[in-house]
């Protein structure tokens, strides 16, 4: 679609794929304002059409500085097109992920504030039950929210539900587990899910299969946010809990409720739950020492001498072995984090070493080859990554040691073998080098990701091939995709 003219919009870039939409960066021809195109897969009914119109007509009419904007939409014989506010940022989960880890308690107060006032604003408009988590939800480069589209949506969500989206699956309620009729505490469940996610820098469900998940959020309490990270307080602990229980009548009755209840924690000040464990034992302490006090000075000391070595006991033979805890590593912990580190660079110097002896045998070779580490974008898995690098799929687990069901996460290192990493030279262009190696050039394109990058306004474009650029070629290119 790249050039193609969407009302008074020019597609400029392909950004992302889900189960829902393909979307692409456009910008006003006129204005050089960017927006989001997003293209409808296609719908199953005329029954399913009608839902989706009435979700999209409150779409529209939700006007909220924290709610990304749906300025247009197109229909045609053979697609349906919404055009979106653009906002140049992250999504809550990759903000956690690559950037903050747990979000301080009072900082993530602010922004939930925030994210509350834009549900509770949307829900007056009829926009509930929509697909709500991390990775729906926007952070600008200036720190403001944005809510897309898709977490407003009924209709988007359960589309999502029905392709067995992990990420919207892993936000479901107890009632939508077992096929009840949502409500208002059904989003402030996933609310609920998502202020521990942003606590924590966890999603306490990632880890489980479908089945084991869905049996977890029916039966099972969330793990105390102090398993994951202790620097939060007793009372976000309770709104938690509330926001979270099982039974939708033990929830905040609104999201309102919701919202005040967080913003009386930002007026009482409160320990951290382990700085008030802390203070606990430092009271016990003081009681008995008084009580001491009665005592003659030698049974003192003795009962002294005997809590120190107690005391001392219990830290050493009790404290967990490396890799047990649910934390890291501890950062005043220095033995054991050199001892990380040495591992890690051995592990480093061990596969390197075997690499550089696995191409140095391979340079006589007619099929010679090198290991090229593949960085994974959202969305890709071990299918999509071989068919791009036109590779078997069965020599790609291999290589990697999968068994092509894993869930890659962004910025992953996958293992793919190529025929070379060639550096363009002097003068040179992609169609010299796709003659040289015998490929063809789209094949060189498509392996490379070479498509025109969107400029700002008076910026030159930068070419997309460029002497010392790196160029991926792929060992099997004459492989049929």
């Amino acid at each position: 679609m790249t050039g193609e003219k969407i009302l008074n919009y020019r597609i400029e870039n392909f950004t992302e794929e889900n189960q829902l939409f393909r979307s692409f960066l456009a910008t006003h021809t006129q204005f050089a304002k960017k927006v989001i195109v997003k293209t409808l897969k296609p719908l199953a009914s005329q029954l399913e059409k009608a839902d989706f119109l009435e979700d999209l007509k409150r779409l529209a009419s939700i006007q909220h500085p924290n709610v990304l904007t749906l300025y247009d939409h197109l229909e045609t014989a053979q697609d349906f097109y919404l055009v979106f506010e653009y906002v140049k940022g992250r999504t809550i989960a990759d903000h956690i992920r690559y950037e903050s880890g747990p979000i301080p308690e009072p900082k993530t107060r602010d922004i939930f504030v925030q994210i509350l006032q834009a549900f509770e604003f949307a829900a007056q408009k009829g926009a509930t039950n929509g697909a709500i988590n991390a990775h729906n939800i926007l952070m600008s480069e200036q720190g403001d929210i944005k809510i897309l589209d898709v977490a407003l949506s009924k209709f988007f969500k359960q589309k999502m539900l029905k392709a067995q989206d992990k990420d919207t699956l892993q936000a479901a309620s107890p009632e939508e587990i077992e096929q009840k009729e949502p409500s208002i505490q059904t989003d402030i469940y996933a609310l609920g899910l998502l202020l521990f996610e942003m606590l924590t820098g966890k999603n306490p469900y990632e880890t489980f299969s479908e089945d084991e998940l869905k049996h977890k959020i029916t039966h099972s309490a969330l793990p105390r946010i102090t398993k994951y990270y202790p620097m939060v307080s007793s009372q976000m602990q309770h709104i938690v809990d509330k926001a979270t229980a099982k039974d939708p009548a033990e929830r905040f009755k609104s999201l309102k409720e919701f919202s005040e209840a967080l913003q009386k924690t930002e007026t009482k000040q409160e320990a951290p739950l382990v700085e008030e464990a802390q203070s606990e034992q430092v009271k016990e302490i003081e009681e008995d020492l008084s009580q001491a006090n009665t005592l003659n000075f030698p049974l003192l000391m003795l009962i002294l001498l005997f809590g120190v070595i107690l005391t001392l006991w219990a830290v050493y033979s009790l404290r967990p072995e490396p890799g047990e805890s649910d934390i890291l590593y501890n950062i005043k912990d220095m033995d054991r984090i050199n001892q990380m580190q040495d591992s890690i660079a051995k592990a480093q110097g061990e596969q390197a070493m075997a690499d550089s002896i696995r191409i140095f045998g391979g340079i006589n070779k007619k099929d010679s080859s090198e290991i090229y580490i593949h960085k994974v974008e959202r969305g890709e898995n071990l299918q999509k990554i071989a068919k791009m690098y036109y590779q078997p799929l069965d020599s790609l687990k291999s290589l990697n040691n999968m068994t092509g069901r894993e869930r890659l996460k962004p910025r992953e290192g996958v293992k793919v073998r190529i025929k070379t990493l060639y550096k363009i030279q002097k003068g040179e262009d992609l169609l010299q080098v796709a003659r040289k190696f015998k490929i063809s050039a789209n094949v060189l394109k498509e392996v490379n990701k070479l498509y025109p990058q969107p400029v700002e306004p008076g910026e030159i474009p930068l070419p997309m091939v460029y002497e010392g650029k790196n160029i991926v070629i792929p060992l099997m290119a004459n492989t049929p995709k």
